[in-house]
C-alpha cells in the first residue's frame, strides 16, 4: 500500500465515525453521511475540473446508493447502512465502490455465519435458519414479502470497512 491519499483518509474518517455511531447507536445519522458525501463531490471538482468530479462523484454516489437499495427495501438493512455506501461513492467513484460492495458483502457474509455458529440456542441461529428458508421461499416464489422485521444482527458499517480497506490494500474483483 502507497502512502493514503486525502480521499483515502476522508473515507477512513467516514468509517470510523459510522462504525463508532453504527455499533453504539445502531445508527449511522445523515450528519454524517451527508457532509462527507458533499465533502467528496466538492473535492474532486476542484482536483478534477467541475464537470468530471460532478460525473465522478455523482456517479459513484449514485451506484453506492443502488447496490444496497433492494436489500434496504426489503428490510434487510437499515437507511444508514445505504447512505454510507452512497457517501463513500462520493469519494471513491464507480469502480471503487463496486468492489468495496463486493468485498463488504463477502466479510458480511462472513461475519454473519459466524455469528450464526457461534450462538447458543434459538437466538441467532433459529433466526438465521428462518431467515434462509424466508430467503428460499421468496426466490422459489413460494412466499413473498414476509421476512423477519427483527433486530439487526451485524452492524453493516463493519462489512462495508472491510470492503474499503481491502481497495486500499490494492483488493480488486471487478
Amino acid at each position: 500500500m502507497d502512502t493514503l491519499s486525502f480521499p483515502d483518509l476522508a473515507g477512513l474518517f467516514l468509517l470510523a465515525g459510522a462504525n463508532f455511531l453504527d455499533i453504539r447507536k445502531k445508527r449511522i445519522p445523515n450528519e454524517l453521511t451527508v457532509p462527507l458525501a458533499l465533502l467528496g463531490l466538492g473535492y474532486h471538482m476542484v482536483t478534477r475540473g467541475v464537470l468530471k468530479g460532478v460525473v465522478f462523484s455523482a456517479t459513484g454516489g449514485a451506484t453506492g446508493l443502488s447496490l444496497l437499495f433492494i436489500p434496504f427495501t426489503m428490510g434487510w438493512m437499515g437507511g444508514g447502512d445505504v447512505k454510507l455506501l452512497a457517501a463513500l461513492g462520493f469519494w471513491t467513484g464507480i469502480r471503487d465502490i463496486i468492489n468495496i460492495f463486493l468485498f463488504g458483502a463477502m466479510a458480511g457474509g462472513v461475519i454473519s455465519l459466524v455469528m450464526i455458529m457461534i450462538s447458543e440456542g434459538e437466538g441467532y441461529f433459529g433466526q438465521g435458519k428462518v431467515l434462509l428458508m424466508d430467503l428460499f421461499r421468496f426466490f422459489s416464489g413460494e412466499k413473498k414479502g414476509e421476512f423477519i422485521r427483527g433486530p439487526v444482527l451485524l452492524p453493516y458499517s463493519l462489512p462495508i470497512s472491510i470492503g474499503y480497506i481491502a481497495i486500499l490494500v490494492g483488493g480488486d474483483i471487478f
